[in-house]
């Protein structure tokens, strides 16, 4: 059910051994950037309602990225 949906709305043809992975991978990262300003589709309301009841972590701003990767 999730690789159809995957292919039909994302386009992104899910076949192969890892297919199911694959599906399930495209979905989550389609969440993350959604969640991050960049939907990749449109979602229905169903989904939008969904989306934005989940947990999310929050964002760490650029500069503290920076900070904990250099020691800056």
């Amino acid at each position: 059910m999730v690789r159809n949906v995957v292919v039909a709305r994302y386009g992104v043809e899910c076949d192969g051994p890892g297919r199911y992975d694959q599906a399930d991978a495209t979905i989550l990262a389609a969440m993350g950037l959604d969640w991050l300003g960049y939907p990749t589709v449109p979602v229905p309301d169903t989904h939008r309602r969904a989306l934005e009841a989940v947990q999310w972590p929050d964002l760490i701003p650029i500069s503290g990225i920076r900070e904990l990767n250099c020691g800056k």
